[in-house]
């Protein structure tokens, strides 16, 4: 790899460029989230389960019946998923890490729970119909390009029973002013995050104010590997008011949002936007 290679690979991407690695698919790293998510020291992978209990009170108040269907997207380990069935409701989980959702499966099993969990990329998935709820936490959905969250709100809105009910997380304009752009680079002796062998990690975030996004680019040079890994993830934020107009204009009615249900913790940012919608009477889920 010469250095002209290397200069091109770390420039700055144009705006919800993809990268040739994933991080979501990558077996090595699905295995270090994997253990993050596991972790209640720390919220750096997902709330801890205080914050987790405290949303899904939040949630499960709002839902039209109960026990009810509930559609999640994005479940990773099933933390979720596992403790609204445990309350008698029927779970469906889908997630793109086979890691997560193997473990999924074992702990739904050993603690005697019957839950639906796929692996899949809901964005392709189908996602069939008759759910109460669809939810997907952990602001994901910013992490998606605009269009995709579109057509994944459009998905979402076929999926649902008629009265049915969206939740979703997204940070809000905080995540600008906690996350500023800027690079770093370390060296790993021996296995890390990003590889099971020594590595050299090249890391630099983005901003696009115009956009309301950012984005965050590793670049890791693995030993024995004679081309570099680039990793690339995409955060986009939104105040009250543009959340709003995205929901009407994708057919839903927002009913609530919720920005007190997080408190301060270690991951990008605390300022987060729980948005609870339903399908327009014109538009209604379908049964």
């Amino acid at each position: 790899m010469d250095a002209h290679t290397l200069l091109r690979l770390a420039a700055r991407p144009a705006l919800y460029e993809t990268a040739p690695a994933s991080i979501w698919t990558d077996p090595w790293i699905g295995q270090r989230l994997l253990a993050a998510q596991l972790d209640e020291g720390t919220d750096a992978a997902t709330r801890r389960k205080g914050q987790r209990e405290r949303a899904l009170a939040w949630i499960e108040g709002k839902l039209a019946r109960s026990p009810a269907r509930v559609l999640d997207l994005g479940c990773g380990p099933g933390l979720y998923a596992e403790a609204l069935a445990a309350r008698g409701h029927a779970l469906c989980g889908i997630d793109i890490s086979a890691p997560a959702v193997a473990h999924a499966r074992d702990s739904a099993a050993r603690a005697g729970l019957s839950i639906d969990y796929r692996r899949g990329d809901y964005l392709k998935e189908e996602l069939g119909g008759g759910w109460d709820l669809v939810m997907m936490i952990y602001c994901d959905f910013g992490a998606l390009t605009p269009e995709a969250g579109e057509s994944l709100l459009e998905k979402a809105s076929r999926a649902l029973a008629p009265g049915g009910l969206l939740v979703f997380d997204v940070f809000g304009p905080g995540l600008a002013e906690e996350r500023k752009p800027g690079r770093g680079w370390y060296r790993s002796a021996g296995p890390g995050f990003w590889a099971e062998r020594p590595h050299l990690v090249l890391e630099e975030s983005f901003a696009y104010p115009e956009a309301r996004a950012l984005a965050s680019q590793s670049l890791v040079l693995v030993e024995g590997e004679a081309e570099p890994r680039l990793y690339r993830t995409w955060d986009r934020w939104f105040d009250r008011e543009g959340l709003e107009e995205l929901l009407r204009g994708a057919g839903f009615e927002p009913e609530e949002i919720r920005g007190d249900l997080v408190e301060k913790n270690d991951f990008t940012s605390a300022d987060v936007l729980f948005a609870a919608a339903r399908p327009n009477a014109t538009r209604g889920g379908r049964g």
